[in-house]
C-alpha cells in the first residue's frame, strides 16, 4: 500500500475549490509548489462579453481619438444638426397650426427663440463629453453654429405662415361681421317701415344688437375659431353707427331720456374701440 505523501516528505496539501474545477496544490515546507492536477467539470462558466462602446461615449481621458472614432463623431454631428433643424421646424409649425387663438409677431418670435434655446441645450448636453478633445472642438463649435443658423433661417417661413393665418382669420371675421350686420339692417329696416319714436328705435336696437352678437359668435364657432372678446368690438361699433342714422329718422319723444341713452351707448362703443386699438398697438 502506498504511503501517505504527507508522512513521506512531511509536506501538507492545500485544496482549492473553484467553480467547475478541483485543484490540488502540494506545497513543500520550503514553500515551493509541486505539480498541480485539475479535473474539469462538463459545465463551463460562460465567458463575459464586454459591451460594445458607443462612438459618442468616449472617455475624456483618451488623449488622441482614432480616425474611425473621429469620422463617426463628425457623422453624428451632421446628423444631430439635421435632426435638430427638422424638429425645430416641426415644433413651431405645429404650434402655429394648433393654436386657435391668434397672436402677434412678437409672440411668435419669442416662441421660436425659446424652442431654439431648448434645441441648443439638448445639443450641448449630448456632445458635452467630447469637449475635452482638442481635435474635434472646432467641429463641435461649427456644428452648433450651423444648428443655430439654420433654425434662424426658418423664422421668415414662420412669419409668412403666421401672416397668412392672420389674413385668413381676418377675412373670416369680416365675413361673419358683415353677415351679422346684415341681420341687424334687414330687421331694423322692416321695423322702421312704420313711424317710430326715438325711444322705440333705441329699444329695438338693443334687441337686434343682441341677436346680431349671437349670430356672430355662432358663425365664428362654426369656422373652428375660439371666440375673442375684442372681435365683437368691430360689430358693436358698426351697429352704433347704424343706430345714429336711424335715430335721426325717428320722431321726437316728450322725454329726452332716449337721446341720453343713445349718447351713452355711442360713447361706450367709442371707448371700447379705443381700448382695443391701444391693446393692439402694445402687442
Amino acid at each position: 500500500m502506498p504511503k501517505d505523501r504527507r508522512n513521506t516528505n512531511g509536506s501538507k496539501t492545500n485544496r482549492v475549490r473553484e467553480t467547475g474545477t478541483r485543484t490540488e496544490t502540494s506545497t513543500s515546507e520550503k514553500g515551493a509548489p509541486s505539480k498541480q492536477s485539475k479535473r474539469f467539470s462538463p459545465y463551463k462558466t460562460p465567458e463575459k462579453k464586454s459591451a460594445p462602446s458607443h462612438p459618442l461615449l468616449i472617455s475624456p481621458s483618451i488623449a488622441v481619438l482614432s480616425k474611425q472614432n473621429t469620422n463617426l463623431i463628425h457623422s453624428s454631428l451632421q446628423a444631430a444638426v439635421e435632426e435638430g433643424v427638422k424638429c425645430h421646424k416641426k415644433t413651431v409649425l405645429g404650434f402655429l397650426n394648433q393654436t386657435k387663438d391668434p397672436f402677434t409677431d412678437n409672440q411668435l418670435r419669442n416662441y421660436h427663440e425659446s424652442n431654439l434655446e431648448s434645441a441648443l441645450t439638448s445639443f450641448d448636453d449630448t456632445f458635452n463629453v467630447l469637449t475635452s478633445h482638442q481635435e474635434i472642438q472646432n467641429s463641435l463649435m461649427e456644428a452648433r453654429a450651423k444648428l443655430e443658423s439654420n433654425c434662424h433661417k426658418l423664422l421668415p417661413v414662420f412669419l409668412k405662415r403666421h401672416e397668412n393665418m392672420i389674413e385668413s382669420i381676418t377675412s373670416t371675421l369680416q365675413k361673419c361681421t358683415f353677415e351679422a350686420e346684415n341681420l341687424y339692417e334687414d330687421s331694423m329696416e322692416d321695423f322702421l317701415a312704420a313711424d317710430k319714436t326715438r325711444s322705440e328705435i333705441l329699444a329695438k336696437h338693443q334687441e337686434l344688437q343682441g341677436k346680431s352678437n349671437d349670430l356672430f359668435q355662432a358663425l365664428v364657432a362654426n369656422k373652428g375659431l375660439e371666440m375673442q372678446d375684442v372681435w365683437k368690438i368691430e360689430l358693436k361699433y358698426r351697429l352704433e353707427e347704424k343706430l345714429e342714422e336711424n335715430v335721426g329718422k325717428g320722431a321726437a319723444d316728450k322725454s329726452s331720456d332716449d337721446r341720453i341713452d343713445y349718447l351713452f351707448l355711442k360713447v361706450s362703443a367709442l371707448e371700447e374701440r379705443v381700448k382695443f386699438l391701444e391693446k393692439t398697438a402694445k402687442k
